[in-house]
């Protein structure tokens, strides 16, 4: 037997470790940090070394109740399993029922029901969590088989017996048959009856093709999409993008202003050497600089044609040849009498205003046919 100075001594030996929680350890009162020099005259080092003391005597990692027939956590607490329920130093440990096992790890203590839902101790409730034991967010690509289950983004645990998916237990919309279960791209994939699915949205399964099989896109089948001159993306990554979806086509706009106009001859300049075609709109309005209204269809026309012609002078000589001539001017304040009304009648719009438009999108297409 160990006299109280040497027993002293050998507590004090294990105050320089750590006690660290993570789900929820004990009794909900972890300590942490170092402790140094913990000496027998000192009472905050005792009661540290008795806990560290109480750390050296907690169940080994990984233990579950069957088959043993106890746990001791890191805070020095009992735990067992009587009935379907389980206890801590004696009494019930929150609200628990029909428990199967349960598991000490990571400093933490589980249990799981007899349906296979976990459940984590969290100091003085249960909080539903998956099997600690499985580990985190499956690689991009496992498969079942040969993997006997995949965890997703959202810690979701989905499995396959007798060919039916099932995820946290519970069966995924319909399915039958299945010889794959797939992880990848951030999604859940199947083949059933050779045929594959993808998850979709209401736990619906959809048709497709296998993901990890790259397939070039059909000629002519995808032109090009829109985009703005604002874009912090160099013409190059623009270019390489546009490729990588299979598009030939870019629509972006500009005006007169001599920074959106740089911009673009950039992106032109880019697009000539990569052989893809830029399709610029030419944004104009329907007031002059200081905001007014043009004073009529001729004084339009005028400041459009101008701003054509420096649009399609700046980027003639990079091969821009398509254009489009004026964007959404039916839908200014001077030309439609209400933003709700559907603009199928004559009366939706302000007539009176309608010549300048007019005079805005002729200009706008001579002052382009005089460059080109």
């Amino acid at each position: 037997m160990l006299k109280r100075r040497e027993f002293l001594g050998c507590l004090t030996a294990l105050g320089g470790s750590y006690l660290l929680t993570a789900c929820g350890g004990g009794n909900g009162t972890p300590t942490s940090g170092a402790v140094a020099n913990a000496s027998g005259s000192d009472p905050a080092a005792k009661a540290m070394a008795v806990a560290n003391a109480a750390v050296a005597a907690a169940s080994p990692n990984n233990t579950t109740i069957p088959p043993a027939a106890s746990i001791v956590d890191t805070s020095g607490a009992i735990w067992t399993l009587v009935n379907g329920v389980v206890y801590q130093n004696g009494a019930t440990a929150g609200v628990n029922y029909n428990v199967a096992l349960v598991l000490y790890f990571g400093n933490s203590v589980y249990h799981k029901t007899n349906s296979g839902v976990f459940f984590c101790w969290m100091g003085s409730f249960w909080s539903l969590t998956r099997d600690p034991r499985l580990g985190g967010t499956s690689p991009d690509g496992t498969a079942i088989p040969s993997a006997t289950y995949i965890i997703d983004k959202s810690n979701n645990v989905w499995t396959v017996v007798g060919g039916v998916i099932y995820r946290n237990n519970q069966t995924v919309g319909n399915t039958y048959n299945v010889s794959l279960l797939l992880w990848y791209g951030g999604k859940i994939w199947h083949i059933g009856t050779n045929v594959f699915f993808v998850l979709s949205g209401n736990d619906t399964w959809v048709r497709c093709s296998d993901p990890r099989i790259p397939t070039a896109a059909t000629a002519g089948s995808f032109y090009g999409v829109n985009g703005h001159f604002d874009y912090t993306y160099t013409p190059a990554q623009i270019v390489s993008m546009l490729k990588a979806l299979g598009c030939t086509t870019y629509r972006v706009g500009t005006g007169a202003d001599s920074g959106q106009l740089n911009v673009l001859i950039g992106l032109a300049q880019a697009f000539k050497a990569a052989g893809m075609t830029l399709f610029v709109l030419i944004d104009h309005s329907l007031t002059d600089s200081s905001g007014n209204l043009f004073s009529n269809e001729s004084v339009a026309y005028s400041a459009a044609r101008a701003t054509g012609v420096t649009v399609a002078g700046a980027l003639a000589p990079y091969g821009v040849t398509i254009y489009e001539c004026g964007n959404e001017l039916t839908r200014q304040n001077a030309t439609v009498m209400n933003f709700t009304y559907a603009g199928t009648k004559v009366t939706d719009f302000n007539n009176t205003n309608w010549p300048i438009m007019r005079g805005v999108m002729r200009g706008l297409i001579d002052g382009v046919k005089s460059i080109q």
